[in-house]
């Protein structure tokens, strides 16, 4: 049930919608331990990692030596648990997060748009890069787009 739950968050952008589904739908998940919600999602990044964009993993194969940082706008808890699929040097990780509230989840930052920008420019210093290159595949990604040299839509 979770697992098919989980697969259709991931393509959820607005704040809103995410909160609507998730407590909704999700509710029961976020009652659970830490270690059953690890247990589930470890479940779902196994077989759902198909989702994975191909030719985003080609590049990170491609430019293994090089430091990688994941910025989306998928939720924290989904994400984590597809990052041992990744090298190491890509395993930072910036995204949507969450809190939980009154039995209530709350989105508390949605990474799209100028949020992703401006979450990027506090995790790192971009002038301490030759090059920046950024893999996007909506309209929420063209704010990250123009702070790179170099742009591929995935």
């Amino acid at each position: 049930y979770y697992l098919n739950l989980l697969y259709f968050t991931l393509f959820l952008f607005s704040k809103k919608r995410k909160e609507i589904f998730i407590n909704i739908m999700m509710r029961d998940f976020f009652k659970l331990d830490k270690e059953k919600q690890k247990y589930i999602l470890t479940i779902f990044a196994t077989k759902y990692k198909y989702l994975l964009n191909k030719k985003l993993l080609q590049q990170i194969k491609k430019n293994k030596d090089q430091d990688f940082l994941i910025a989306t706008a998928s939720l924290d808890i989904w994400v984590e648990c597809f990052l041992e699929f990744f090298p190491k040097k890509c395993r930072k990780l910036i995204s949507s997060s969450y809190k939980v509230e009154n039995q209530r989840v709350i989105i508390s930052e949605n990474c799209k748009g100028q949020k992703k920008v401006d979450m990027i420019k506090e995790k790192i210093f971009l002038d301490d890069y030759d090059t920046i290159f950024s893999f996007g595949d909506t309209k929420h990604d063209v704010k990250m787009k123009q702070i790179s040299c170099l742009h591929t839509t995935v």
